[in-house]
């Protein structure tokens, strides 16, 4: 029974297809045949010449959208000797097809086709096509004959005719959600039985069959053993099997064998023995049921019932079960070759063979981690970590390099990939102070050191550079060089009256014992308008302790910085710039005259706010004037044009007028 059960569901599932012939509509219409044979059966025109009325009228629905097509069926069963359907259809050309409303339907034709139903599924019938046009409801009637055409048949070769009469209802559009039915109730499920076998009149659900003993038992009922069957969701019918017109929708069953095995072995493993399921049984089947629209219920199959489930006295052999292990790269084989193990369930995962590199990275580990043992099939990829390999530490002074109070230097440090840290050690000698420091997106760090103090005539500066990232090994570079260090002096001679700056001065700085003869001469710098300490020049160890200023032929000493120290202690201190402001007074020119008459002009130089004198000049001048007998009538002083007693540092010109008489 099994056997002839899945037999008839592999026909069920094969459908033919052939071509159809659109007619025109009306009483006597003429349709096109379709396929003339098929497996023996033939579909020809004609009226049979002699007939007996065969098959009473027969009514069916099917209910279609615009657009759908769709077909009505007819197959004629005589019993006698044997089960056959006919061997020859016969079509008349004239009121073959009659149909109540013209528009509802067209594309009408015969054709051969495979039978879709329960029974004789796939014997060849006679089939009427047909397309839904338009919506309403339309009634057609088919007149048809047919001829078994066997001898050993009843009734021999005589025609049968048969009139059937369907209808066709079409809506406006595909079977939607709104007519969607709930799945199957558990009543509907109840009616799932079928004749178990041919010689009992037992009816049952779930058939079970031991090959090893040949005996069998059933379950009567699908809910017979609690939990053991499942209803999917209900969902529209692909009309494979059977058609979707009248069967919308469908649902799928699904049974546990397990539980079916272990109910049987419960009930009759005292009497039979314990059951396994045979191998090659499934361990859940199926049943589908299909709602039936015109009747508004759930249907199966009859040959999908029972479901079948085999058992077996022999206890299954445990399966072997084996697993992949693989190893990757992760890098599509750039690093090594995938290493793939074929391992059985629960045995100790083998190890990679060998050691995983790639060019420029470091591997971190397998990404999930390596478990222990086998437990399905796994892919460990491996991790990896661009390789930290270079630090490089660079700066912007190099060997001997000229360093001032208040210059910097700039440290860089690079590495060859994204450092997660890195740490600069300086060695300065105290003379630097670190007063920056930035670190770019792509890792490279860059310190700025500062002379804040000079130590010495020359100093080596040392950095040493240390790199790390993730676990990797610190990866270090030091620069070592050496720099010359030194302070300035400024010095800026200014007139006191003019403020000009004196550009013809001579400016030297003293040492503090005169048989030192190394005195630095101070350059003028136009660019800064004072006087400069050449760069070859130290201060930090030498004991200077004055500013000598020579102009023409006066030299003046200074050992005062700008804002009144100590020369010598800002010297020797090395902590800062050395500015000395001095200012000299501006030459006073004196002009005598006698009687309108300039007798003698002479420049004096004096000091600051000390009043000029003027006597011995103006003595020779009056002696000058009286000694032709004259006498002195008057004498004017001004200066800069303003009569006044001319002082140094606030006039650059006097003038003394003598003027006399005669006195004859």
């Amino acid at each position: 029974m099994k056997k002839t059960t899945k037999i008839l569901s592999l026909l069920m599932a094969l459908v033919m297809i052939f071509s159809l012939t659109t007619v025109a509509l009306a009483d006597d219409a003429e349709v096109t045949l379709g396929a003339s044979s098929r497996n023996g059966v033939t579909l020809q025109w004609g009226t049979a010449t002699s007939y007996l009325n065969g098959l009473v009228p027969s009514y069916d629905t099917a209910n279609k959208a615009v657009g759908e097509t769709g077909y009505f069926q007819r197959l004629p069963i005589a019993q006698g000797n044997a089960i056959v359907n006919p061997r020859f259809y016969a079509v008349p050309k004239t009121g073959s097809v009659k149909v109540s409303k013209d528009g509802v339907i067209g594309d009408l034709s015969f054709s051969l086709s495979s039978w879709k139903g329960s029974s004789y599924n796939g014997a060849t019938c006679l089939q009427f096509n047909y397309t839904a046009l338009a919506e309403g409801s339309v009634d057609v009637t088919l007149t048809y004959y047919y001829n078994f055409n066997q001898s050993d048949v009843v009734n021999g070769t005589a025609w049968y005719m048969e009139t059937a009469t369907f209808t066709v209802n079409v809506g406006d559009g595909e079977v939607g959600p709104a007519n969607k039915p709930n799945k199957p109730t558990v009543s509907d499920v109840e009616r799932f039985r079928n004749d178990v076998n041919s010689t009992s009149s037992s009816k049952g659900a779930v058939y079970m069959w031991c090959d090893t003993h040949d005996h069998q038992a059933w379950f009567d009922y699908i809910a017979d053993v609690d939990d053991a069957y499942t209803l999917g969701d209900v969902v529209a019918n692909d009309g494979s099997v059977l058609n979707k017109s009248t069967y919308p929708w469908i649902c799928v069953m699904t049974l546990d064998a397990n539980k079916y095995l272990d109910a049987y072995n419960a009930e009759l493993g005292d009497k039979y023995g314990t059951h396994y399921l045979k191998d090659g049984q499934a361990a859940t089947e199926t049943a589908t049921w299909y709602y039936n629209a015109n009747l508004s219920k759930w249907q199966f199959r009859s040959a999908e019932a029972p479901v079948y489930i085999d058992i077996t006295h022999n206890a299954p052999t445990p399966a072997v079960t084996e697993y992949t292990v693989t190893y990757t790269d992760g890098v599509d084989g750039a690093a090594f070759a995938n290493q793939t193990y074929t391992v059985k369930e629960g045995d100790a995962i083998p190890a990679f063979e060998g050691t995983p590199a790639r060019e420029g990275y470091v591997f971190l580990g397998w990404e999930p981690e390596v478990a222990e043992t086998v437990t399905g099939n796994a892919t460990y990829t491996a991790k990896w970590e661009e390789a930290l390999t270079e630090v490089k530490v660079t700066a912007n002074k190099g060997e001997g390099a000229l360093l001032f109070l208040g210059d910097e230097i700039k440290v860089t440090v690079k590495t060859n990939v994204k450092a997660d840290n890195i740490k600069i050690t300086p060695t300065l000698n105290g003379a630097f102070k670190q007063v920056a420091s930035d670190t770019a997106a792509d890792g490279t760090k860059t310190i700025w050191y500062r002379v804040t103090k000079i130590i010495g005539n020359y100093t080596t500066l040392s950095f040493t550079a240390t790199a790390t990232k993730g676990d990797q090994p610190a990866v270090t570079d030091t620069l070592s060089f050496g720099v010359n260090l030194r302070n300035r002096i400024h010095v800026t001679v200014t007139k006191k009256v003019s403020g000009e700056t004196v550009t013809d001065a001579a400016v030297q700085l003293m040492h503090k014992y005169p048989k030192w003869n190394t005195c630095p001469m101070l350059k003028f710098d136009a660019a800064k308008n004072e006087y400069v300490m050449k760069n070859m020049w130290d201060l930090s160890n030498q004991q200077y302790n004055a500013v000598n200023i020579t102009i023409g032929d006066k030299t003046y000493s200074v050992n005062k910085t700008s804002d009144g120290r100590d020369l010598m202690s800002v010297i020797l201190a090395g902590t800062e710039e050395i500015y000395v402001d001095y200012v000299v007074v501006d030459p006073i020119k004196v002009t005598i005259t006698i009687d309108g008459v300039v007798y003698k002009t002479e420049t004096f130089e004096g000091k600051v706010d000390q009043k000029v004198s003027l006597s011995a000049m103006q003595l020779d001048a009056i002696t000058y004037a009286l000694k032709n007998g004259n006498s002195l009538e008057g004498i004017k002083i001004t200066c800069n044009g303003d009569t006044e007693i001319p002082v140094f540092g606030k006039c650059t010109e006097a003038t003394m007028e003598i003027t006399t008489y005669s006195t004859d």
